[in-house]
């Protein structure tokens, strides 16, 4: 299994790399710039006090040779005076030449989160990505990449009957990345999903998806709609597995 992976990914950055090699297009290369603020929230008070706020940024940069992605998350809530989620999430992605049907990149980021209960988390990786559709209303575009990771936990954890403080592992990711616009562009559908597995523990493997919808207010305004899906399978006995957040916010992007 290793020894395939590892033959699907060199082919890909290979590919790609060969690919442009010949490419004598004259076409000028401009640098595209797409950038995506947005911020979620719900409030209650009375019987229940709660504050919730999802808030995130991307910054895109793009030519022809490369392509720069990064995201910035940050969630905090509290429940009667108690702070129960304090979340905050980096990652950062460099495609080479990524206006091909297949392309190579490395990626890397960095986690901490209260609701999950770990302090840090760190990840790095090198993958291929597939463009299946690459057209202005409809992009869906799978990957898949090996990563090493890092986790720090707040407590501990069990992990083939030994208790431990970190986690570190080598694993195989699969997932893909998704926009589509309907009714006039009026309505812009994001969404991206990976399902992570451990090379070194079958036990260790975890999922997080996301789908958003917006739709435009005026100029580079819009309401927007999100859910978030995450599911570990090693966590510390006082979390569950399983996190499901939907908010409602205003975003400001030029995608």
């Amino acid at each position: 299994m290793t020894r395939f992976l590892f033959f699907i990914l060199g082919f890909g950055f290979f590919n790609s790399l060969w690919a442009n090699s010949t490419d004598t297009s004259a076409t000028k290369d401009t640098l595209r710039v797409k950038y995506m603020v947005s911020s979620d929230f719900s409030i209650t008070a009375g019987n229940l006090s709660s504050i919730n706020t999802l808030n995130q940024g991307k910054l895109n940069l793009e030519k022809r040779v490369f392509a720069l992605k990064n995201v910035v998350q940050y969630r905090y809530g509290i429940i009667d005076s108690i702070t129960n989620a304090n979340e905050f999430s980096a990652t950062s992605s460099l495609s080479l030449f990524p206006l091909k049907r297949v392309s190579g990149f490395v990626n890397g980021g960095f986690e901490s989160s209260l609701l999950r209960a770990f302090q840090a988390r760190a990840l790095s990786g090198a993958g291929v990505s597939f463009r299946m559709f690459n057209k202005p209303k409809n992009k869906l575009e799978p990957f898949v990449n090996l990563s090493y990771e890092y986790t720090m936990f707040n407590d501990s954890i069990v992990v083939n009957n030994v208790k431990q403080l970190d986690l570190q592992t080598v694993g195989m990711v699969v997932g893909w990345t998704g926009n589509h616009k309907f009714f006039k562009n009026d309505v812009n559908v994001v969404h991206a999903a990976k399902f992570q597995q451990s090379l070194t523990n079958t036990a260790n493997f975890r999922f997080d998806g996301n789908l958003n919808i917006t739709v435009p207010l005026f100029s580079i305004f819009s309401l927007r709609t999100g859910a978030q899906v995450t599911y570990e399978n090693i966590v510390i006995s006082t979390r569950r597995n399983l996190d499901f957040l939907w908010t409602f916010g205003i975003s400001m992007s030029n995608f």
